[in-house]
Formats: C-alpha cells, structure tokens, sequence
C-alpha cells in the first residue's frame, strides 16, 4: 500500500531537459512502448519480444518518459523478489534522445522509488554491457 501511494504522488512530473519538457510517469512500460524502445535501440534481434508481456507482467516497478507529443522516448524497469533482491533492467533511451540526460533521468527517478520502498539491506544490482556506460 505504501508503494503505491509514493508512485501516485511522483506520477506525472514535469521536467525541462535541455529546454524540452518532458513528462515522467512512475509506471511499468506498455507492451507497445516497450517493443518500440527495444526495437529502436537493436535490441530486438536479441530479445524475444514474444514474451514482453510476460516480462513486463512480472516486473516490480518502471519508470517511462513521455516527449511532448506524448511518444515514449526513455524506460527502465525493475525485476526481482520485491523483497531482498531487485535488478535495475532495461535502461533504454531513443537513440534520439540519447547524451540528453534521460537516462540519468529516468535512473534517478527509479531510485526515489526504490529508497522509499525498500527495506533495510536491500540489494539493488544491474547489468550492464560495456558500451552502456
């Protein structure tokens, strides 16, 4: 209960990145929004996006940014128990929009949730491949 009411009061921030608005929305990202952004960065020739919903279904929480026509340009989810062990997953931003900052956007906003909502010794890691950081 108490995760839910810090999303609804984190939901629908407006931020100016670089002079554009952008909307941020504490939430798992859509099937669709999720393809979309996979796909746009390759990712889809490895991922089995078949399964995208299964995926997204067992996620913990999300993070999606919105540009100001209302496309999804930025995600990042969280997988894991919801309890001990949780896994930053899926940071992905349209290569548009890339070296904007959206990433360290949408990772910070990830964290206020996971601070708020995490118990104590909590373990939080993530994957990341080389050229990603």
């Amino acid at each position: 209960m108490q995760s839910q009411t810090i999303v609804h009061q984190l939901q629908n921030q407006l931020i100016k990145v670089h002079a554009f608005p952008y909307r941020i929305e504490h939430r798992l990202p859509t099937v669709p929004e999720y393809k979309y952004l996979c796909v746009s960065v390759g990712w889809g020739q490895i991922m089995n996006l078949s399964v995208a919903e299964q995926a997204i279904d067992h996620s913990v929480a999300g993070v999606v940014i919105h540009d100001e026509s209302g496309q999804v340009i930025a995600m990042v989810r969280i997988v894991g128990d919801g309890a001990i062990y949780s896994y930053i997953q899926d940071v992905v931003v349209f290569p548009d929009y890339q070296r904007a900052g959206l990433g360290t956007v949408v990772l910070t906003n990830l964290f206020q949730f996971i601070k708020a909502t995490a118990p104590e010794k909590a373990f939080i890691g993530l994957f990341s491949v080389p050229t990603a950081v």
